[in-house]
């Protein structure tokens, strides 16, 4: 199978249905291995042999458990001239998480910790949040993170707390020790993105004692590994489900080439000679 896009697919069944309709399933894949989990019909393009095909209908299947996810955002003075930057990675998260099996809340903190939203699935909600975020104030991140383990405490399956800021904390009540130890008896990773100029080797402790992980960075990397994990420790399968109507006339093998792809920049998935 051949690629393009940065991007690859697997095919995983595919059958002639009641002709002339062919049903195909696949998953999709970025280069690094994450699934891809926000296909949806109107972002997709079937061709047969140069010809582009009717789909009939596309269906997303999400097998595996669910994660919880608190974000925590710093969004202290200190984090002015990056914040831009900051925001468009949060979305990201929020963006590629399984909108059919992860639920997130919406954590902000300056001076003080303000809860944004429940631990829900309602995407468009959190987006909104934070766009509307502004800088100010010190940085809590010690009081951030521990908002963000109360809103762990009901939820089933997977834990974790993912938390950008720039490092540091000099507003805090919660004393960092003491935060470690409840992380780790409640068993919650916490993946801190450091998008800041130096590293903070205690943000560094919180993650790595807790068994999070810790990036230090100024690009998308860390968010795509925190992805990555979250599908890996969930168990979690993203399959498409494509029904599509053949051009031709002909009852025939199918054979040659099916090319899926996108009228977008996000998808560009083609399968050559399967």
């Amino acid at each position: 199978m051949v690629v393009s896009g940065n991007k690859n697919i697997k095919i995983l069944y595919l059958k002639p249905d009641s002709f002339p309709l062919v049903a195909l399933r696949f998953c999709a894949f970025y280069n690094n291995g994450r699934q891809i989990n926000n296909i949806t019909k109107d972002k997709i393009i079937v061709r047969e042999s140069e010809s582009e095909c009717e789909i009939v209908s596309f269906e997303k299947i999400s097998k595996g458990k669910g994660a919880n996810v608190a974000l925590v955002i710093d969004h202290s003075i200190s984090m002015l001239s990056q914040f831009g930057f900051v925001k468009e990675l949060s979305k990201k998260l929020v963006l590629d998480l399984n909108d059919e099996l992860d639920k997130i809340a919406l954590i902000g903190f300056a001076s003080e910790v303000e809860e944004n939203t429940a631990l829900n699935g309602k995407r468009k909600e959190i987006i909104e949040k934070i766009n509307k975020m502004k800088t100010a104030g010190n940085t809590a991140l010690y009081d951030g993170i521990n908002s963000g383990l109360k809103r762990m405490k009901k939820a089933i399956g997977f834990r974790a707390i993912v938390v950008v800021t720039d490092g540091g904390d000099n507003s805090s009540f919660m004393w960092k020790n003491f935060l470690i130890r409840k992380l780790v008896r409640k068993k919650i990773p916490v993946y801190i993105v450091n998008v800041g100029n130096t590293d903070d080797l205690k943000s560094r402790e919180i993650a790595e004692r807790s068994h999070g992980n810790y990036f230090y960075l100024q690009s998308m990397t860390g968010i795509e590994s925190i992805l990555k994990e979250i599908q890996v420790k969930t168990k979690q399968q993203v399959m498409y489900k494509i029904k599509y109507k053949r051009l031709n006339n002909v009852e025939e093998v199918i054979k040659g080439k099916i090319e899926i792809s996108s009228d977008g920049s996000e998808m560009n998935l083609r399968v050559l000679d399967f």
